[in-house]
């Protein structure tokens, strides 16, 4: 199977979490972290005053990024093996 074909895991955990290009993103009301897997860095934005998602609002939303960053570290090691198997490796 590729990686198109392959069901997504099953997700227990009531977590948004999605994939842009380079990135793992998760979404919690008006607020997206996003993880780059290459920088190994992650960028919070507030989709509301910033639709276009050009300004990081991590270090102005101190709580609100730590919060998000830790569910989605929790997610991503829970799920480290398929995000390794699936995503990083191309075809």
């Amino acid at each position: 199977m590729d990686r198109w074909s392959t069901p997504f895991p099953r997700v227990i955990d009531p977590v948004s979490v999605g994939f842009e290009p380079g990135e793992l993103v998760l979404t919690w009301d008006r607020y997206k972290i996003a993880y780059h897997y290459e920088s190994k860095s992650y960028r919070l934005v507030d989709l509301i005053k910033d639709p276009k998602e050009n300004d990081d609002f991590k270090n102005r939303k101190p709580a609100i990024f730590k919060s998000m960053k830790k569910q989605l570290d929790v997610w991503r090691i829970k799920f480290r093996s398929w995000i390794e198997q699936y995503l990083y490796k191309q075809p």
